[in-house]
């Protein structure tokens, strides 16, 4: 490594950041330098400007020991992650948790652990491949609304609390891993409620309460009744909200302020997660037919959705996690 001891370190940060994802492991082997590199904030944020950040999916796999699977959906392959079991714990919460993936690392918060809510918060750092526990939430909370505002602020909101009702909300800043208190709701969404941010508002969709809460004004605001439909999983694209329940599909315009119904999955597949990687919506659920999870490719303007095998699950119901974006 002496012919580049006098190379600019901007000079090598910018040459290494045109290197693609995959060999960025042998990046960080050739030397301590480069190591220090790959896993700064500055090599990321100039990946960004120069705009080869490139997307993933994580599909987390609750019953196979906090197994977490990186899909590359240009390709069609995938590759295992360190699991996400909570350091010196011998187990996952099974359900009732949330994940969520902001500035290279992945989120993943609260659930259900031994039949009471969690505090637990677990973080993985994509640059440093290593999971490490973060500042717990201020309320232990499972079904709750998770989602990111474009300054890469997660906002949590509404859940259950020991089999009560929460109509709390917070946000945390994983850089400075530090949590705020919000204003609360003003009812409880239920459970299983949605979450969601469009036009710098976050949307907080339950079965019995939905609500945004505006971030310059800091104030909830109880949306129409129509909105109402706990057990959603929401996805936002350019102005628009989609919304999935089983083989539903609902679409919010924000431009036009209306709600319309999309022409359903195929009437085989029912949805689990959905995410937005780049931008094509990718659905993760259940195959009636072949009786495994798969991931779907979802395009509202074309008739049938691609079905996608690299994340395939096993044969038989079960249910597997969660699917989130990153950008690395």
């Amino acid at each position: 490594m002496d012919t580049f001891a006098n190379v600019p370190q901007e000079l090598e940060r910018a040459c290494l950041a045109r290197v693609p994802y995959e060999f960025h492991g042998y990046i960080r082997a050739v030397c301590k330098r480069w190591k220090g590199i790959v896993k700064s904030v500055e090599f990321f944020q100039e990946r960004k400007r120069i705009g080869r950040l490139e997307h993933r999916i994580c599909v987390l796999e609750i019953y196979e020991y906090g197994q977490v699977t990186l899909y590359n959906p240009m390709h069609n392959s995938k590759k295992k992650l360190p699991s996400c079991i909570p350091h010196g714990s011998t187990q996952l919460p099974r359900c009732g948790w949330n994940c969520i993936s902001v500035n290279q690392k992945l989120v993943l918060m609260g659930g259900y652990l031994d039949l009471k809510p969690t505090k637990t918060i677990n973080v993985y750092d994509f640059c440093s491949s290593k999971w490490r526990n973060g500042a717990e939430m201020p309320t232990a909370t499972a079904d709750f609304a998770c989602g990111a505002s474009p300054e890469g602020m997660i906002y949590v909101a509404g859940g259950g609390v020991d089999h009560d009702e929460s109509m709390d909300a917070a946000l945390y800043d994983v850089n400075q891993d530090k949590w705020e208190v919000l204003p609360r709701m003003n009812r409880w969404p239920g459970l299983w409620c949605a979450g969601a941010f469009l036009d710098n508002k976050f949307f907080v969709i339950g079965f019995n309460n939905s609500e945004l809460f505006d971030l310059r004004k800091r104030k909830w605001t109880i949306l129409e009744t129509h909105w109402n439909g706990g057990g959603v999983k929401t996805v936002t694209v350019s102005t628009s909200l989609y919304m999935f329940k089983g083989e539903n599909v609902t679409e919010y315009d924000c431009k036009e302020n209306v709600v319309r119904n999309v022409e359903p999955l195929c009437y085989r597949f029912r949805a689990w997660w959905v995410t937005l990687c780049g931008e094509r919506i990718f659905i993760y659920g259940f195959d009636l037919v072949s009786r495994r999870t798969r991931l779907l490719l979802f395009d509202p303007k074309a008739i049938p959705q691609e079905m996608l095998s690299a994340c395939e699950g096993n044969e038989g119901l079960q249910y597997l996690g969660l699917v989130v974006s990153v950008q690395l």
